[in-house]
């Protein structure tokens, strides 16, 4: 019985910081953000969704406390949720979470993040992952963030997302798109060859631009 009361419990409280969005109590939403020393699943969800509620609340976490929010990554869900937000406007928060190899969701989040930004002080990062990184998704949305940075530069690791597997070379010839120049012309319909149909259609689409 104890168990399934705190069971029930925990739902309850899951319930409660998930509907928090709609509170501006900032002081019970902060109270989320002081992790236990041992990981804890819950406390991670909780701390994720006080994270966000915060966030649509208009109050702001300073570098400082967001940096320390980070630093313990085996809490994913909140890493992500940062990866999401705050790293949109703490530059080192995002280098950091660009760092976290083992971290696939956080990674794949981070990316995202950064190709939002648009910014190309993260391109080298977002080069490595798109080369080196064994998780697919993480190879795949790293493109995704070097095309939408468009740099000169990268024009090579893109390309060599043309020769990985198929969704990762949909978002390779999505992201040619950014980038002209012969070497983007000639991979455009070289991708009219691709033995999948969706490549070879948005290769065909692009070029008919």
């Amino acid at each position: 019985m104890e168990n399934k009361n705190q069971h029930l419990n925990q739902r309850i409280s899951l319930f409660t910081i998930a509907k928090s969005s709609l509170t501006t109590d900032t002081d019970a939403l902060l109270e989320y953000l002081h992790l236990p020393e041992t990981f804890s699943p819950e406390a991670d969800v909780q701390a994720s969704l006080a994270l966000l509620a915060l966030w649509r609340n208009n109050f702001q976490l300073s570098e400082s406390f967001v940096s320390n929010l980070i630093r313990d990554l085996t809490y994913k869900e909140l890493a992500t949720q940062v990866a999401l937000t705050y790293a949109r406007i703490y530059p080192t928060a995002l280098h950091e979470l660009l760092k976290q190899e083992q971290a696939v969701d956080v990674l794949e989040a981070a990316c995202f993040s950064a190709g939002e930004l648009q910014d190309a002080e993260f391109r080298t990062q977002l080069e490595h992952l798109a080369v080196h990184h064994p998780d697919d998704l993480v190879r795949e949305s790293a493109i995704a963030a070097l095309g939408s940075i468009g740099a000169p530069e990268s024009l090579a690791i893109v390309l060599r997302g043309l020769e990985d597997k198929v969704y990762i070379r949909r978002r390779a010839v999505v992201a040619l798109a950014a980038f002209e120049g012969p070497m983007a012309d000639q991979a455009l319909h070289k991708a009219t060859s691709d033995r999948d149909f969706q490549v070879r259609s948005i290769a065909e689409d692009l070029l008919r631009q």
